[in-house]
């Protein structure tokens, strides 16, 4: 009877793990990225300020789409998300 329940226990630790691990290396990967092309413009103070225009997680992902549109990064789809999820990480907080 109990190792019915440990089995899927198990499973959900383990993809929860897994999970967790993929979300700080997408973090990391964009931090590195953000570090790499977006600090010439915008140092962290831009991220801090209270009249930040910035309200939503759906504008941040679309600010980082159009600071890459117009750099041209050559980011994919996955960088642009890895940037926005590292700036709301450290700097926004949004849900």
């Amino acid at each position: 009877m109990k190792t019915s329940f440990i089995i899927p226990l198990c499973t959900v630790i383990g993809a929860t793990c897994l999970s967790l691990t993929a979300q700080a290396d997408m973090i990391s990967e964009g931090k590195a990225l953000h570090d790499k092309n977006c600090m010439g413009c915008h140092q962290a103070e831009i991220y801090k300020r209270d009249n930040r225009k910035v309200k939503t997680l759906a504008y941040l992902g679309t600010s980082v789409e159009n600071c890459n549109t117009q750099l041209g990064t050559g980011w994919f789809p996955e960088d642009v998300q890895a940037v926005t999820k590292y700036l709301n990480a450290t700097y926004y907080k949004l849900k």
